[in-house]
């Protein structure tokens, strides 16, 4: 099993790096963006 902890640093590594891609990139935020981004902080506060 893998520990709490490194799931918690792994989720935050992702949110990360996905943060700094839509910095970048500048996207046009659409429903399925948002709900990517909800999954992954659901995930990340898990």
């Amino acid at each position: 099993m893998k520990s709490i902890k490194g799931n918690t640093s792994q989720a935050v590594l992702i949110v990360s790096v996905l943060l700094w891609f839509f910095q970048e990139v500048k996207p046009n935020w659409g429903s399925r963006d948002l709900r990517c981004m909800t999954i992954i902080l659901i995930i990340a506060g898990d």
